[in-house]
C-alpha cells in the first residue's frame, strides 16, 4: 500500500522513483535449535522506503513502458518483527528477515509497467 510516491523526469528518458509504502506481512519461520525443530509466525511491519532509476520506452507505438534500471537504496530500518522469541536474538536474525521481505517488495513495485496511450493509468506489461 504505498503511502507516498514522488517522480522527478530529467531531460532524457530516465525517471528517478521515490517511495514509501507501509509494509505488513506474516512470515512463517521454520527454525532448528540444539537439534529441536520448531516453527512460529512473525509479523512484519513498518515503513519501506527505496529510490530507483527507471527508463521509459517509448518506441512503442501504442504504449510507454517503465522498466527498472537500478534501485539506488532501500531503507527498511523502520520495519518492526513482532513473535517468534525463540529466535529473535539470533545475531544478524532480523536484518535477514528485513531482507528476505524488502527484496520481494522492492521487485513486486517496481516491476515492468506499461501505459496504453489512450489511458493516463500504468499497468503490468503484457508482453516482456
Amino acid at each position: 500500500m504505498p503511502v507516498s510516491m514522488s517522480v522527478a523526469r530529467p531531460p532524457a528518458r530516465e525517471f528517478s522513483i521515490s517511495a514509501v509504502m507501509s509494509l505488513a506481512a506474516t512470515v512463517r519461520v521454520d527454525y532448528r535449535l540444539a537439534g529441536v525443530g520448531g516453527s512460529c509466525d512473525l509479523t512484519v511491519q513498518g515503513p519501506l522506503a527505496m529510490r530507483a532509476e527507471v527508463m521509459v520506452d517509448r518506441s512503442q507505438p501504442t504504449e510507454d513502458q517503465v522498466r527498472l534500471l537500478t534501485v539506488d537504496q532501500v531503507n527498511d530500518s523502520g520495519l518492526q518483527l513482532q513473535g517468534c522469541s525463540e529466535v529473535a536474538g539470533i545475531p544478524g536474525f532480523a536484518s535477514d528477515v528485513r531482507d528476505h521481505v524488502a527484496g520481494p517488495a522492492v521487485t513486486e513495485i517496481f516491476m515492468p509497467a506499461c501505459r496504453p496511450c489512450e489511458s493516463p493509468a500504468f499497468r503490468a506489461c503484457t508482453t516482456p
